[in-house]
């Protein structure tokens, strides 16, 4: 059996789309969704229970936690031993449950690509280099490792690749780290190009200044979830090739990177940023 599992924190609308998108769907056999709604205060519990009452699984968080806690916590409760995360900005492609059910045999977890919804209208100067930025991932592999959106594991992998929760409310490295603690311990990744999710993007993260906050996000989160040498070794090794890949190839995800660069050394070495950690958390936009 799958079980889909959907964070969703303040994003009703969105939600209901991609659980419509998900209900659609046809694999010959019974499957789940679970919801874990973590702290919404827009009302998202209520409008999935009178939409969806009976058809989804609904657990609801009274304060605001982190991604991996929400990822546990839904795992911990679903029925099935195949567990298929997509986000609650996302929507489900026709054949998404059939390739997971198809493909997953031959692999310990399984990802597809995230591509942009087709009401995206890129400004003109977007390049696809600079997609990590609004989670879209249209190639993934173990160079650009897939998304959190639109991956599958097997229940006892998943396990495998718990992570220690930090109470980061940034949603990013997570996904990405257990990942590489899953490939590091030996288990096989699979890669179905059929597995396809479309995530909306807003136009208001296609902007610069979201860009510039994505960007220095992406090194905090890794600074709290990732106090390596080795790490740290990386990031200092970025910050002194970033600029010229910059100068060279003429590309601003390098000017971005330089800022996830800054961004991971400062909260290393001040790791004074307590705004998205051990706080109360009172109701705020999504990140």
């Amino acid at each position: 059996m799958i079980s889909v599992i959907i964070i969703t924190y303040n994003r009703k609308f969105l939600l209901k789309k991609t659980i419509a998108s998900i209900l659609a769907l046809d694999i010959g056999e019974r499957f789940e969704v679970v919801i874990i709604d973590n702290g919404s205060c827009d009302g998202t519990a209520e409008h999935v229970l009178e939409e969806y009452r009976g058809k989804v699984k609904l657990i609801r968080n009274k304060t605001r936690t982190s991604l991996s806690a929400c990822k546990e916590l839904g795992v911990s409760t679903a029925r099935g031993e195949i567990i298929a995360f997509i986000d609650d900005d996302c929507l489900a492609s026709e054949n998404w449950l059939k390739n997971i059910r198809k493909a997953l045999p031959d692999y310990d977890f399984l990802a597809g690509p995230v591509l942009p919804s087709a009401d995206i209208k890129f400004p003109w100067w977007w390049r696809n280099s600079l997609n990590w930025l609004i989670g879209i991932n249209l190639k993934p592999d173990k160079k650009f490792p897939p998304l959190g959106s639109n991956i599958v594991f097997k229940k006892n992998v998943f396990k495998a690749g718990s992570l220690k929760d930090n109470n980061l409310l940034l949603p990013y490295a997570e996904d990405r780290i257990r990942i590489a603690k899953l490939l590091n311990a030996g288990f096989s990744m699979g890669i179905n190009q059929g597995m396809i999710v479309y995530h909306h993007v807003p136009l208001a993260r296609l902007k610069i200044t979201y860009l510039i906050q994505r960007s220095y996000n992406e090194g905090l989160a890794s600074a709290v979830l990732e106090r390596s040498p080795k790490t740290a070794l990386l990031n200092m090794l970025g910050l002194m090739i970033n600029p010229l890949r910059l100068i060279l190839f003429v590309d601003s995800n390098y000017f971005f990177r330089i800022i996830a660069n800054l961004s991971y050394l400062f909260n290393l070495i001040i790791p004074g940023s307590q705004r998205h950690r051990n706080q109360n958390h009172s109701c705020i936009s999504c990140p």
